[in-house]
């Protein structure tokens, strides 16, 4: 009984249920944007703190891409704004920011970038490594195949 009743107190206490989880983010985790972002957005379910070194972003040739963080009035989105440019495939977020009840909450979330600055698309590489099914990496392949075969290829 005793220790049924230390699960109900720790169970009820604030901040139990966790500490300030991501609830949204432009890009979406996981998702698939057509072009290198200019910005990231984080929701948070309460207010956080961050500064410049609490977010990395990385693009798929792994360059850092943070040029400014800024957290709105509210406290619940963090702004992320990116340097212009950066290499298709699979990015990287990282995050560090602090709770409002002092706690510092990590995390992170990857999404694909479909074209570079200069157009190029994720090679085929870059598909695979994102964790793309086989038959995506298959089809990508044999596309290669069939340009190089026609001398389309470089």
């Amino acid at each position: 009984m005793l220790a049924v009743s230390w699960v109900l107190v720790l169970a009820t206490a604030p901040g139990a249920a966790g500490h300030t989880p991501l609830v949204a983010s432009t890009p979406s985790a996981e998702g698939r944007v057509e072009a290198a972002p200019t910005h990231v957005v984080m929701e948070f379910d309460r207010p956080v703190q961050a500064d410049g070194n609490a977010v990395s972003v990385l693009d798929a040739a792994g360059a850092q891409r943070v040029r400014d963080v800024l957290v709105s009035h509210s406290g619940r989105a963090v702004s992320v704004l990116l340097e212009p440019g950066g290499r298709a495939g699979t990015w990287s977020v990282r995050y560090d920011v602090r709770g409002g009840d002092g706690h510092v909450v990590g995390g992170g979330f990857d999404f694909a970038v479909a074209a570079d600055a200069e157009g190029s698309t994720a090679s085929w590489r870059s598909v695979a490594a994102s964790g793309a099914g086989a038959a995506t990496v298959l089809g990508a392949f044999l596309l290669l195949v069939r340009r190089l075969d026609r001398g389309e290829g470089s």
